[in-house]
């Protein structure tokens, strides 16, 4: 899977035990694994946890529930204001969308009801023009 950023774009630099380097691997000194223990190409994952929100890593690409332990982060450790950031996004978002649930399911409720007053103005104005005209011609 490729990496947001190319190598270019960013130089080397060292973090507390670790090395980060230009194409986003960032390992404690070890190899950047391609296979899982299974024997499966190792998938570049988000951890959307609270302690490393956005945070990418490999792992195993096993079927939900059964992975085995291969494991490893790709970036390095997130400043704790950069978590706070991202998790009041994150809530956020969450408000916002369940804000737009709302005021979607009012939308239907009003469309809805829009419709059923729509078909009463053309009932009424068909029981008006049946009446005008039978006054007329009779």
């Amino acid at each position: 899977m490729d990496s947001p950023r190319s190598n270019n774009e960013f130089g080397s630099s060292h973090t507390e035990g670790g090395t980060y380097s230009g194409n986003w691997s960032y390992s404690s000194n070890e190899p950047v694994d391609r296979f899982c223990r299974s024997g499966r190409d190792v998938m570049l994952r988000t951890s959307w946890t609270i302690l490393n929100p956005g945070r990418w890593f490999r792992g195993c690409p096993g079927d939900e529930g059964q992975y085995c332990s291969t494991f490893q982060w790709v970036d390095p450790p997130m400043c704790r204001r950069s978590k706070e950031i991202i998790l009041g996004l994150l809530n956020r978002i969450s408000e916002y969308e369940t804000q737009m649930k709302r005021l979607n399911a009012r939308l239907q409720t009003e469309e809805t009801r829009r419709r059923k007053l729509m078909n009463y103005v053309l009932i009424s104005q068909i029981v008006w023009l049946l009446f005008v005209f039978i006054a007329f011609n009779i």
